[in-house]
């Protein structure tokens, strides 16, 4: 039997003396922050809130005793010496950066206002403060306190509310990077059974720019022979191996990664695809790749 000059057989088996197969990979990484307003007490002290919000109003009346001929105090809050008035309110608002996909440099919008002259930084007995991760009321309790900075009593009424709210969370930071950050260069694989494409995802929190932060990889390969049946789709299967982050020990088999792909009119089949990148762990893929018609 004699094979055709043209056509698929005589194109297949052509194919099968020439056929080529090239392994790739990129990689793109950042140490992540998350941005945003520190929780109010330490109990979420990695978590960050993207708006600040403020509101309330104040009256407070300072007074020194009152006594009586014979030096006795007669009233605590028997002498008013002044008077004072504050209202707060709006908002401070953080705004991931395009410009910085690893969450630095945060657009910041402050609407923040305060009118009248009470300062409430270290508040005394004569306010009640009730305080949790995402918000902090004070009260005025509208009895006559004293207050040890200045000697003075104080009668205060009102109240003000400072609330956090839109977390901005690991996943939220991820999505940043994914979405701005670029790849670097594509890479030619030392050989089909070394991908070299690691992804990597640090569970554990450190600080970075006063902010928590953790190191983020991606990693993308891709596959490319020459030399198969044109326009056909085919699958590609590499084996995906992975450790725990910063374990040290050997990499172990977690998974089959396949991906499908359609070769084009002339016969070049390309594949690509990302590692699987899961918190906790580093994870790479290896070859040699097992390409086949579906």
């Amino acid at each position: 039997m004699q094979w055709p000059k043209t056509g698929w057989p005589y194109f297949q088996f052509g194919a099968f003396l020439c056929q080529k197969t090239t392994i790739e990979y990129r990689i793109r990484q950042a140490t992540l922050q998350l941005m945003g307003n520190q929780p109010f007490d330490v109990s979420g002290t990695y978590d960050r809130w993207l708006v600040e919000s403020q509101s309330g109003s104040m009256h407070q009346d300072v007074y020194y005793p009152s006594y009586d001929e014979g030096g006795n105090i007669i009233n605590n809050c028997g002498e008013l010496l002044y008077s004072l008035d504050q209202t707060i309110g709006g908002t401070y608002v953080y705004a991931p950066n395009p410009a910085y996909p690893d969450g630095s440099n945060p657009i910041v919008t402050n609407t923040m206002y305060t009118e009248g002259g009470i300062g409430f930084t270290s508040p005394g007995a004569d306010i009640e403060e009730t305080i949790t991760a995402t918000s902090h009321l004070q009260v005025g309790r509208g009895t006559c306190e004293y207050h040890d900075a200045d000697g003075a009593y104080y009668v205060t009424t009102g109240s003000f509310t400072r609330s956090l709210s839109s977390p901005y969370t690991k996943t939220d930071a991820i999505n940043h990077f994914r979405s701005y950050a670029a790849w670097g260069a594509w890479v030619a694989s030392s050989s089909p059974t070394s991908i070299n494409a690691t992804a990597r995802y640090d569970p554990n929190f450190h600080f970075a720019g006063g902010e928590p932060a953790f190191l983020y990889r991606d990693a993308e390969w891709r596959v490319t022979r020459t030399n198969v049946r044109p326009s056909t789709e085919h699958s590609c299967t590499l084996k995906v191996y992975r450790r725990v982050y910063g374990s040290g020990d050997p990499f172990t088999y977690y998974a089959d990664l396949i991906e499908t792909a359609t070769s084009d009119a002339d016969g070049t089949l390309v594949v690509t695809g990302e590692t699987p990148n899961e918190s906790g762990f580093e994870s790479y893929v290896i070859g040699p790749p097992e390409i086949a018609e579906t």
